[in-house]
């Protein structure tokens, strides 16, 4: 799944999203949302992220790659999990403003494939410190239901980066950089009960910052030009 091109994801949470909301249009009384009228008094409000993450790279190879040692490159995606605190500012009665500051651990492989050779893998582990910054649209409740689409942009910093690595000590390390910036989109559904909105939610990321430290001197680095980030992640939310 992460191998589809995010543009297309997009599209097509959205769709869901719109039909989804369709029939939520049509009702939205007070006595069909008791609990939602409680919470939509409130301009602001917090909460909790749980998340299981699964994530790869987006690899983009150079033009040293073309007739090189090298007859195939993979990115294999690997599972992790987050946590985050959840900031969530009412504006106006279709969106919010959402800040989910977040600790999360991931790990991805890169497979190196090389004809009569076996094959090499670097395993990339990473801790990140995430601030995703979200805008939310939600549509008209729905006995006490909405359904909803959020998107904005992420930056993460990753406190177990091995670009750190001293390169005439470790000269055979495929390192990355600390720093990446992602775009996200997803969509979920809120269920609001008597204390508190429950809503899980499936949310894509795709990296738009380099995160390849080049090094002329290792092989691997030189036959790839860039790789970029990307994850889907699937999560409940517990707000009040």
């Amino acid at each position: 799944m992460l191998h589809l091109h995010w543009r297309k994801i997009s599209c097509l949470i959205f769709l869901i999203a719109w039909v989804w909301s369709t029939p939520v249009r049509a009702q939205h009384s007070s006595t069909d949302n008791i609990n939602y009228f409680t919470f939509s008094k409130r301009p602001y409000y917090f909460g909790l992220r749980i998340a299981s993450i699964y994530s790869d790279f987006q690899i983009n190879r150079s033009k040293n790659f073309i007739g090189g040692e090298y007859s195939t490159i993979k990115s294999i995606s690997g599972s992790g999990a987050g946590a985050s605190v959840v900031f969530n500012l009412k504006i106006g009665q279709f969106f919010d403003l959402r800040l989910l500051p977040t600790v999360s651990y991931q790990n991805r492989d890169f497979t190196f494939t090389s004809p009569g050779l076996e094959d090499h893998t670097d395993r990339i582990e990473s801790i990140f410190l995430e601030m995703p910054v979200l805008v939310r649209y939600k549509s008209l409740p729905f006995h006490d239901k909405k359904v909803f689409v959020v998107g904005g942009v992420k930056y993460a910093y990753d406190v177990q980066s091995n670009s750190k690595l001293d390169q005439t000590r470790f000269p055979d390390v495929l390192r990355t950089s600390p720093h990446d910036f992602a775009l996200e989109i997803g969509a979920g559904i809120q269920f609001f009960f008597p204390y508190f909105i429950f809503s899980p939610e499936i949310k894509f990321s795709q990296g738009i910052d380099n995160m390849l430290i080049y090094n002329k001197n290792l092989p691997r680095a030189k036959v790839i030009e860039s790789i970029l980030s990307r994850s889907i992640s699937f999560s409940v939310h517990f707000e009040g």
